[in-house]
C-alpha cells in the first residue's frame, strides 16, 4: 500500500510537474524505446511503482533518479518513509523468528537470569561454570 502511493505520488510529479527536465524524461532519454512506453498513467504508474519497490527494499540501481528540485525533495522524503516501513518490517520478522523456539528462548532468559544473579551476588568463577554446566546438562530433562 506504501508503494502504491509513493508510486502516485512519484508518477504524478512527472506527468503534472510545471517544466522541463523530469525523471520520466531522464529515463525516456536513457532507455529509449517507444513513446508509448512514457505516455499514459498506465505505464507511468509501472515505472512509478518499480521506482518505489526499489527504494522500499534499498536496492536503488539508479535508473530512475530526481531531476529537479522538487523531484529530489520528494524522493528524499520517500526514501525516508520507506527506509523507516523497511526498518519496522524487518524488525517484525526478526522478532517472529526469534521467538519461534519457545523453550530456547525460556532457557536463555534463565541462563541470563542464573548469570547475572551470580554476578550480582559475586559468586566464585569456579562455582559460576558448575552452574552453568549443570544448567545445559540438564536442559533436555523433563
Amino acid at each position: 500500500l506504501c508503494c502504491h502511493w509513493m508510486a502516485c505520488l512519484w508518477g504524478g510529479l512527472a506527468m503534472y510537474g510545471e517544466g522541463d527536465g523530469t525523471w520520466l524524461e531522464a529515463v525516456q532519454e536513457a532507455k529509449g524505446g517507444a513513446d508509448d512506453r512514457y505516455k499514459g498513467p498506465g505505464h507511468v504508474y509501472l515505472l512509478s511503482l518499480y521506482w518505489a519497490i526499489i527504494t522500499l527494499t534499498s536496492i536503488g540501481y539508479g535508473d530512475v533518479t530526481p531531476q529537479t528540485d522538487l523531484e529530489y525533495v520528494v524522493s528524499a522524503i520517500c526514501t525516508a518513509i520507506m527506509a523507516s516501513l523497511w526498518t519496522y518490517v524487518i524488525g517484525a520478522v526478526c522478532g517472529i523468528v526469534s521467538t519461534m523456539e519457545p523453550h530456547e528462548v525460556a532457557f536463555k532468559r534463565t541462563l541470563d537470569d542464573l548469570n547475572w544473579l551470580m554476578r550480582d551476588r559475586q559468586v566464585p568463577q569456579e562455582m559460576c561454570i558448575k552452574l552453568r554446566r549443570y544448567l545445559h546438562e540438564t536442559r533436555e530433562m523433563k
